[in-house]
């Protein structure tokens, strides 16, 4: 990532607690907030009260960014999933959780839930392959909206939201993410696919254009929005 305009850090100060951290991630001016951690009673408060919050206020509009990763020599399971509503985030550490639960099973079963990626086609199954079996069945690949040609992480971030310099480092992306102590780079690089993918999809009205099916095939400012109308 562009480290001039993106950086990151751990939470030093705040009470240490096993198996959870929080990170911060400066975003272009934005502040997100982080929660990595494999416990379940976390990744439980953190479901229940986003879904809570943002589920009343937004309804059947509800957009959730969505970043899967694996480890190099196993990319038929995920070993880590990332959820961004907004400027909150929550990277589980699949590979170390002793178990799911199941508020979070209902969460990514909600078929009134947009969850957004960017090229994400192989996501879904790498979910399913995760020894907690998790099934994402409103899962979007973003990028099939837009020409193929200007649909990765950094094109989607430059044309949709007016910022240029965003990339996935290979290093940190063919690194070990099954690691128990996920580093600061790892962290940025989640946080960041996430986060993008939920300011593409609110940008483009996500929920609607997915809902309705429209077929476009106009350009706007350089990118396309496919779109298929069903009457």
């Amino acid at each position: 990532m562009e480290r001039n305009n993106i950086t990151s850090s751990y939470d030093e100060d705040g009470d240490p607690a096993p198996d959870v951290r929080i990170a911060f991630t400066n975003f272009f001016g934005t502040l997100i907030q982080t929660t990595v951690t494999s416990r379940p009673e976390i990744i439980h408060q953190w479901i229940y009260h986003h879904w809570q919050v943002y589920g009343e206020h937004y309804g059947n509009r509800l957009i959730v960014g969505v970043g899967v990763q694996w480890r190099p020599s196993n990319q038929r399971r995920a070993h880590t999933l990332q959820l961004c509503i907004d400027t909150r985030c929550l990277l589980i550490q699949l590979s170390h959780t002793p178990r799911i639960p199941q508020v979070l099973h209902w969460f990514l079963g909600d078929r009134n839930i947009h969850f957004v990626g960017i090229r994400n086609d192989s996501d879904y199954r790498r979910l399913l392959n995760n020894e907690h079996v998790l099934s994402v069945p409103n899962l979007i690949n973003v990028s099939d909206y837009f020409d193929h040609s200007e649909s990765s992480l950094r094109d989607l971030a430059r044309l949709v939201l007016g910022v240029d310099g965003v990339r996935r480092d290979t290093l940190v992306e063919r690194s070990d993410w099954s690691a128990r102590d996920l580093t600061i780079d790892q962290v940025q690089y989640a946080v960041v696919d996430a986060y993008v993918s939920f300011q593409v999809g609110r940008a483009i009205n996500i929920w609607r254009v997915h809902n309705y099916w429209y077929m476009c095939g106009w350009r706007v400012q350089h990118y396309w929005y496919v779109c298929f109308l069903w009457v």
